[in-house]
C-alpha cells in the first residue's frame, strides 16, 4: 500500500484522502518509509520533522469530526530550508545557522499548515541559496535520483530530488534567478516561480529582496496548481506583497483539455533566448519540446522581449548587492556560528533575534530583526 501511495500525485493522493480510502497517517508514513529507504543515497533532506505523523493524526481526527479541510489536507509536503519554521532547524544550507529554530512560521508555512498540509522535513539547498548544483550545501551535496552521480540543480535541489525520488509528493522552493525552475528541468519535475509580489516572503531568509520568490515542486501542473492556491495572496507583513485578487492555477489546469491535447493552448517562444551560449544538446531537446507541444495542437507564437540582452547584467548588478546587504545580519551578534579566542567553535544556536520567542517579530520582509526572502 504505501509504495502505491509515494507514486501517486498530490491530486490522486487527496481524492483517496477525502474519500476515507486512504489515510494521512498511512500516506505519511509512506513517505517517511520512502525518506528512510532511499535518503541516504539521494540526501534531498537535511532535516526529518518528527512531528509528522502527529500531525497527520490530528487531520484525521479532524475529517472523522467532520471537519470542513481544505483540497490537500492530509498530503505530505516537503519544505526548503530557507523557509522559517517554528518547530524545525532553519538553516538556510549554512552552518551559521546550524540548529537554529525560528521563533514564528514563514507565511507560507504558515499556510501549508492551516491548509493541512503535513510537514515531512526541510530540504537541503546551496548555502543561502547561491549556487545551482546543491553541491555547495555546508551539509553535503543532493545527488540526482534519475542519476546518483548528477547534479539535481539547485539552489533548490532537496526540493526537487525529493519530489523526483517520490519522498514527498509536493515540495516548496525559492528561486532567484532559477532556484525552483532549474532544478526542475534538471530533475524532470515542474518548478514555477510565481509572479513577484503574488506569494509572501515573510519568513524566507534573503538572497535578494527584489528577486526572491517562493513557489511550488511538484510532479503534474495540476499539482503546481493546487499548491500556488495554497500559498497565494497578499500578506500585510510583506511590504513587497501584492493586494491583487490571484485565480485559481488548479482551475486553469483543469480547463477542459482532452487528454494529450493542447488544443487552445497558446504557447510564447522568446526570441531572444535562441542566441549563444546552449549547448547543442541543449537546442535540440529544446526544438523537440516545442515539436510535441505543436503536435498536440499547441499555437506556437514568436515573442520578442529585447531587454533580455541586459538580464544577466543586471542579475549581477542586483543580486550581488542586495545579498551583501541581506547577509550582513548574520554577525555572530544575533544570529550565526561564534568562535572564542582560543579558536574553538562554539555555536549560538541557542540566541535568539531580539523579538520575543513568544510572537513573530513585527517587521516586514527584508528587515534585519529576522532572517527573511
Amino acid at each position: 500500500m504505501s509504495d502505491d501511495l509515494i507514486h501517486l500525485s498530490a491530486a490522486d493522493l487527496s481524492a483517496k484522502l477525502a474519500s476515507g480510502e486512504v489515510s494521512a497517517v498511512e500516506a505519511t508514513k509512506g513517505h517517511l518509509d520512502r525518506i528512510a529507504g532511499v535518503d541516504g543515497d539521494v540526501h534531498a533532506f537535511l532535516h526529518v520533522n518528527a512531528a509528522a505523523l502527529e500531525t497527520a493524526a490530528s487531520i484525521d481526527a479532524r475529517r472523522a469530526a467532520g471537519d470542513e479541510l481544505g483540497p490537500l489536507a492530509g498530503v505530505p509536503i516537503a519544505i526548503k530550508d530557507v523557509l522559517c519554521t517554528i518547530d524545525m532547524p532553519s538553516t538556510s544550507g549554512s552552518k551559521i545557522l546550524e540548529g537554529w529554530v525560528p521563533p514564528y512560521d514563514a507565511t507560507v508555512v504558515a499556510k501549508l499548515r492551516a491548509a493541512g498540509l503535513v510537514p515531512l522535513g526541510k530540504t537541503n539547498m546551496d548555502e543561502f541559496a547561491m549556487g545551482s548544483s546543491t553541491e555547495f550545501s555546508a551539509f553535503g551535496p543532493t545527488h540526482n535520483p534519475w542519476n546518483l552521480d548528477r547534479i539535481p540543480g539547485g539552489s533548490g535541489g532537496g526540493s526537487a530530488a525529493a519530489v523526483a525520488a517520490f519522498e514527498a509528493p509536493l515540495a516548496l522552493g525559492s528561486d532567484t534567478g532559477g532556484s525552483i525552475r532549474q532544478p526542475g528541468a534538471v530533475t524532470g519535475t515542474v518548478g514555477v516561480k510565481p509572479t513577484y509580489g503574488s506569494v509572501s516572503r515573510y519568513g524566507a531568509i534573503a538572497l535578494a529582496s527584489s528577486l526572491d520568490q517562493v513557489g511550488p515542486v511538484s510532479r503534474t501542473v495540476l499539482d503546481a496548481g493546487l499548491l500556488h492556491d495554497v500559498i497565494k495572496g497578499h500578506d500585510k507583513r510583506d511590504s513587497t506583497s501584492l493586494a491583487d485578487e490571484w485565480p485559481s492555477f488548479a482551475d486553469a489546469a483543469r480547463r477542459g483539455l482532452a487528454p494529450g491535447s493542447l488544443h487552445g493552448v497558446k504557447v510564447g517562444i522568446v526570441k531572444e533566448l535562441n542566441g549563444d551560449g546552449f549547448q547543442s544538446g541543449v537546442k535540440q531537446r529544446f526544438s523537440e519540446a516545442v515539436a510535441l507541444l505543436t503536435g498536440a495542437g499547441a499555437e506556437i507564437v514568436e515573442v520578442s522581449a529585447p531587454s533580455f540582452e541586459y538580464a544577466i547584467s543586471a542579475y549581477y548588478l542586483i543580486l550581488p548587492a542586495e545579498a551583501s546587504s541581506n547577509l550582513a545580519k548574520f554577525d555572530s551578534v544575533r544570529f550565526g556560528l561564534r568562535v572564542n579566542p582560543e579558536g574553538a567553535a562554539r555555536s549560538s544556536r541557542s540566541w535568539r533575534p531580539l523579538a520575543s520567542r513568544a510572537s513573530a517579530p513585527r517587521s516586514s520582509a527584508g528587515s534585519s530583526s529576522a532572517p527573511t526572502r
